[in-house]
């Protein structure tokens, strides 16, 4: 019988026994003695193990009666009168109306083994298969699946009687480990690393038996300074030397480890490439931004290993980091200037800087050799690209520049600037700005702006805040797009506090109107739209309503021009809104056009709320009552209830709406504003049962807080 101990799932045959009584003590320690007095297999079983801790061990069997006789007794590890587990099993479980024993000692063995009976009626028939034995141990599958030190028989002996013990009838089966998968290190690449510079990766393993260990390098060596932990797999350290070449002389060499049961994986070879600590960059890239449909731009790179270093030298305009459809220029000094195809891939010779050799096109744009040059001096190259653009060409694109150094050393792709090939999609535009109105310090506006040729051709973007459109005494604010910088003006208006901030960085500026906090602020772009938070908290002198502005310029040459978007009260301190006057004062008809004036000595921009009522006392219920909202130019009409009417109209424009007592047309009204007043003219016409005399009283509120009450400012009957 075969008793290769294997670890993972174990196999277990059973072989009939013609008559126990013949069973001798010294046949068991002969190899194959045992199996070979059993005529006909009549039982089989499998055991699993599950690790718990590290070293506690589960075990589950499962029993199959494969014979023609009831099975009632289970032994497990076990030969007549010796017990061969080493370690005493816990926590055992037993299947319904079995119970389980546990037996020690007896002989040379010393070791311990389970015995199972069934109870009345719970035999196990032949053909019948049951589940429900386990046991833990802390003896691992290993020591399980090993030789008792006295008799060299397998520790997994075990039998099944359908009687007693030695009776004819009885069944053996010998327990054999079925082979498991050996771990496997699953880490096939590691990173680069950089001389000078931590480096810190774990080689990875999967399969066998956890926890890992005895992790060894087996072939070749690390990169100086670089070790591998051998209880983690963990390869750390500093570099402290640098790979020849990046193409065939990386640090190679070989690992192993090994599970928990002893197991070693197979030899896994890896290599580290370390870089130098230097790489090559970008001095300058001008002009960074414009537009137009020829430019030449000048860029300056430089080696800390000397120019002859550098190996590649790209410039690409596009909406993203794609040669697709882009102007892809690169330099090569072994393949000289070329110019990548619409596919975005090279093909054919380059030419040399300033030769006359000819020009080099794609449906973007097209270069020209006899216009660019080539120059170097010390650790610089530089390289001058003259274009023209074709006029498909259109909208902002991105301005990205790519270095390389002959060990393929390199910062990447980065974003350096923009251009407009061709400007035409008309001027830049203002979105939105929130809030619109209101009162109060501080506060964060958030202004949209947008431009159709893309927010990258955007080169400001401006917001002013004051009572006109004028920089003196105003908060001003000045964001300029591509050195990503925030100005505040002077007092006058005809400078900007300095020094500049940055959006999103902790720093303010403030003058006498005003501090602009950057820390608080932020800018972002997504497609065409710029939108530019500004944190703003105002002085105890600026007060009173102010309108709120906003500009924006292209490198187009075009801008929005100053759009009056908001209103914004920074602190009310002359006092409450007021009503002023009301024409006619007294009358009666079925229609008429009531002109009523309000004001408030924090602005006409101030006001958010007029109200004009008519009724028998100040009551909206029943009432012709009237609501307009400043800063949506909106007339609202009350239901019966008092409760406005929707949708709103519109001062100046076709439209009524109608109630019970009333009709509003806004064709026929009108709104006007001058310093701090309003002037609210509504044309409206009375049904037929609003009869009798009625008074007619106005209110008005400010963002202030602040408001004037009900007046009682005339009298009407319809």
């Amino acid at each position: 019988m075969n008793r290769d101990a294997r670890i993972g799932s174990i196999a277990l045959h059973m072989r009939f026994a013609t008559c126990f009584r013949t069973l001798l003590f010294p046949a068991l320690a002969v190899a194959g003695s045992i199996s070979s007095i059993y005529a006909a297999e009549m039982a089989k079983a499998t055991i699993s193990s599950t690790q718990l801790t590290s070293n506690t061990w589960k075990y589950d069997l499962v029993l199959d009666d494969i014979g023609t006789t009831n099975l009632g007794t289970f032994w497990f590890g076990w030969v007549p009168g010796e017990n061969f587990m080493p370690a005493v099993p816990t926590h055992i479980t037993s299947p319904a109306s079995w119970m389980a024993n546990i037996t020690g000692g007896g002989g040379f063995g010393q070791g311990y083994a389970i015995q199972w009976v069934a109870g009345t009626g719970a035999g196990l028939a032949a053909g019948g298969s049951l589940t429900g034995f386990s046991f833990e141990s802390t003896a691992s599958p290993a020591a399980m699946a090993g030789i008792s030190p006295a008799f060299g028989v397998a520790i997994l002996t075990s039998f099944v009687y359908a009687g007693n013990p030695f009776s004819d009838g009885g069944f053996e089966f010998i327990v054999s480990e079925a082979p498991t998968t050996p771990p496997v290190i699953t880490t096939k690449t590691l990173p680069n690393g950089t001389v000078g510079k931590l480096y810190s990766e774990d080689v990875l393993v999967s399969g066998g038996t956890p926890p890992y260990g005895n992790w060894t390098v087996t072939a070749g060596a690390l990169p100086s300074l670089l070790t591998l932990n051998p209880a983690t797999g963990q390869i750390s350290g500093t570099p402290a030397s640098a790979s020849l070449s990046p193409y065939n002389a990386p640090f190679r060499f070989t690992v192993t480890a090994q599970d928990s049961v002893g197991q070693t994986t197979a030899p896994q070879p890896l290599s580290i490439f370390v870089f130098r600590s230097g790489e090559p960059s970008l001095v300058s890239l001008s002009p960074a931004v414009g537009a137009g449909t020829s430019v030449t731009f000048r860029m300056v790179v430089a080696d800390p290993y000397g120019w002859a270093d550098l190996a590649d030298l790209g410039l690409l305009m596009n909406t993203s980091v794609t040669g697709g459809h882009g102007c892809y220029v690169d330099y090569r000094p072994s393949t000289l200037l070329r110019l990548a195809g619409d596919t975005g891939l090279f093909s054919g010779q380059g030419v040399h800087p300033g030769s006359l050799a000819g020009d080099l096109s794609n449906s973007q744009c097209t270069v020209s050799a006899s216009h660019s040059s080539v120059s170097m001096a010390g650790n610089n190259l530089t390289l001058t690209v003259a274009l023209t653009f074709s006029g498909t060409f259109a909208a902002s694109r991105n301005l990205y520049v790519y270095v390389a150094d002959i060990s393929g050393h390199s910062p990447g792709w980065t974003k350096e600037g923009t251009w407009t090939p061709n400007p035409d999609a008309g001027p830049p535009a203002i979105v939105s700005i929130a809030p619109n109105a209101g009162l109060g310090t501080p506060v964060t506006f958030k202004a949209v702006y947008s431009d159709p040729n893309g927010a990258g051709d955007l080169s400001e973007a401006l917001l002013l805040m004051n009572t006109s459109l004028g920089g003196a005494d105003a908060c001003y604010v000045n964001y300029q797009v591509h050195a990503n910088r925030l100005y505040l003006s002077n007092n006058a208006g005809n400078g900007w506090v300095t020094p500049s901030l940055t959006p999103g960085e902790a720093g303010a500026a403030s003058n006498g109107q005003c501090t602009l906090n950057a820390g608080s602020s932020s800018v972002a772009a997504a497609g065409n739209n710029l939108t530019l938070d500004l944190a703003l908290s105002f002085t105890g002198t600026f007060v009173g309503a102010k309108n709120v502005y906003l500009y924006a310029a292209g490198y187009s040459g075009q801008n929005s021009g100053w759009i009056r978007e908001g209103e914004w009260t920074p602190k009310a301190s002359a006092g409450p809104p007021s009503v002023v006057s009301l024409s006619p004062k007294s009358g009666g008809g079925t229609s008429v056009t009531l002109h009523a004036v309000y004001s408030d000595p924090n602005g006409a921009a101030d006001l958010n709320e007029i109200l004009l009522q008519i009724n028998t006392s100040q009551s909206g219920a029943h009432a012709c009552y009237l609501y307009y909202q400043p800063q949506g130019n909106h007339l609202y009409l009350a239901n019966d209830a008092g409760v406005w009417i929707v949708p709103a109209l519109t001062p100046g424009l076709a439209g009524t709406v109608s109630s019970s007592q009333c009709t509003l047309n806004a064709a026929s009204s009108s709104v006007t504003s001058s310093g701090n007043d309003v002037t609210l003219n509504v044309a409206l016409s009375f049904s037929g049962t609003f009869a009798g005399p009625r008074n007619v009283y106005l209110y008005d509120a400010g963002y202030s807080g602040q408001n004037s009450g009900w007046v009682k400012e005339g009298a009407w009957t319809p």
